[in-house]
């Protein structure tokens, strides 16, 4: 069973309010076509203002022919949409690359590495730039022989731009394309990489110290063999070193990397326990000529559990890395804050639940370090193939915003065997009287879907000061909260489900 962390109240004692929390983050499910279309949350940037701007793929649904357009998302910085909009090309399928897509230029706007896919089913390199506050401007696509997939982009220190991705050979396997373009987006240079017989594919890039490029994900080495792959080539495209850093199992999950302040990589992977297809999420990090400085896993193995993203939050300080684990078979998605060594400082799951969205599942696919000392994490939430929800019930995009300790809601980490955080059931928990005076007694009424009122349920209460101050078991309908062994100030009040004894 997983352990869930689900709502909070603010509780003000000595003759004032009792309400819900303000957060400081937030849950959210954005569905802005109909549920029997599908859309996803690849990349995340913040703008000057504090809000979010979220890359997504999603059907295009004034086509009759055409399925995909790069949509930006704008949300607020409590999570409220304010504008989405798309790049429509004609006679054109517009999609904004796989994970990470995205980078910020100097003047706020932002650029999308990806590719089109046209009426006569040809891929092409694309970009897409769009302003800071989500509108559409420009786009551009790069027709070389052949079908060419962008998978993600960065700005490069002469105002240029690197876009790294796939191109088919002649017997159908995937070869790395790595492709140089100057201010004006006109092509300097392509180089493609890979062996002749399987497939390589590579999603990430970032540079390398001395004007060169890093490239990160796997490469073939025989039938279903895969190892993390990482490419250091020099400021033209040469290769000065390429390794594997896989274990003699089948290592399915990417090398997704990013480039450290110190000129080395972190990159975020799975490695594989050899019990089916189970990974322990992963990261390692290597130096500038290659060599692994610190390779470590996190949680528990489950199915192609890994992580997708990694950035740095502070120059040579702590690392913030996204991915995906599937604990007792349901994807959450999963965020890790590490030290610069990676040595764990919190991992915490997260999940989405509302009428439609039943089973909680769904993956991350970036995360960022926000301007207000928080995370914000953006992905897919998962419809009806995960199983439980209505037929017809596609994926969505979903953002996650934390705290700088991994909370939607502040003190999460304060409940002992919190693992996972779903804190968009805002019908859960409800008290009163409001106000609550000191000295009395307040009733918490705690209304559960059927599938979260398992195990034993407890109210944990913490003060505004992030300290822990009491806690005390719950069920389903009212419960006495004994307010009086409090004194006057700001509380908040949690409701957890865990199979941990209550005091």
């Amino acid at each position: 069973m997983r352990t869930v962390f689900l709502l909070s109240l603010v509780c003000v004692l000595h003759g004032s309010l009792c309400s819900r929390a303000t957060a400081q983050g937030f849950n959210s499910r954005y569905d802005t076509l109909s549920s029997g279309w599908e859309q996803t949350g690849f990349a995340i940037e913040e703008n000057s203002n504090g809000e979010l701007l979220v890359v997504s793929a999603g059907a295009f649904v004034d086509s009759l022919y055409y399925s995909s357009s790069a949509k930006l998302f704008r949300l607020a910085q409590d999570g409220a949409l304010l504008s989405v909009d798309h790049h429509h090309a004609v006679y054109r399928a517009t999609y904004p690359g796989s994970g990470n897509t995205s980078d910020v230029l100097p003047d706020g706007r932002i650029v999308i590495g990806g590719s089109t896919y046209s009426v006569d089913s040809v891929s092409r390199v694309a970009l897409y730039w769009f302003n800071d506050v989500g509108e559409p401007l420009n786009f551009l696509e790069y027709n070389f022989p052949g079908n060419w997939i962008g998978n993600e982009l960065k700005c490069t220190l002469d105002g240029g731009y690197i876009v790294v991705g796939g191109t088919y050979t002649g017997n159908g396997t995937l070869d790395v394309f790595l492709l140089k373009l100057d201010s004006l987006a006109n092509v300097q240079w392509v180089q493609t990489y890979g062996g002749p017989q399987w497939t390589d594919f590579v999603t990430t890039v970032d540079l390398a110290p001395g004007g060169g490029y890093y490239m990160g994900g796997v490469i073939g080495l025989g039938s279903n063999s895969y190892e993390p792959w990482v490419v250091r080539v020099d400021s033209v495209g040469d290769i000065v070193w390429a390794n594997t850093y896989g274990t003699p199992l089948n290592d399915r999950a990417r090398a997704e990397l990013t480039t450290m302040a110190d000129g080395c990589i972190v990159y975020g992977s799975g490695r594989p326990n050899g019990v089916f297809s189970n990974h322990w999420p992963q990261l390692v990090k290597v130096d500038s000529s290659g060599a692994v400085l610190w390779d470590k896993i996190y949680d528990e193995p489950s199915y192609l559990a890994r992580f997708v993203s990694v950035k740095e939050i502070t120059p040579g300080g702590d690392l913030i890395a996204a991915g995906v684990s599937y604990p007792n078979n349901f994807a959450d998605g999963t965020l890790l804050r590490t030290t610069s060594q990676g040595d764990s400082i919190w991992m915490r799951h997260y999940v989405y639940y509302d009428s439609l969205m039943t089973d909680g599942t769904g993956l991350f696919y970036d995360v960022i370090p926000t301007s207000d000392g928080g995370f914000a994490a953006c992905g897919t939430a998962l419809g009806s193939a995960s199983g439980n929800n209505p037929p017809g019930l596609t994926q969505d995009v979903w953002v996650v915003k934390v705290d700088s300790m991994g909370c939607i809601e502040p003190g999460c980490h304060l409940i002992t065997g919190v693992q996972s955080h779903a804190t968009n059931l805002q019908g859960a928990l409800v008290a009163w009287p409001n106000p609550v005076a000191h000295g009395t007694t307040a009733t918490v009424h705690v209304a559960l879907p059927e599938a979260l009122a398992t195990g034993a349920l407890r109210l944990v209460v913490s003060n505004a000061q992030g300290q822990l101050v009491f806690e005390q078991s719950a069920a389903q309908g009212n419960n006495v909260l004994d307010t009086s062994r409090l004194n006057a100030g700001l509380y908040h009040v949690h409701l957890a489900n865990a199979t941990v004894s209550t005091p």
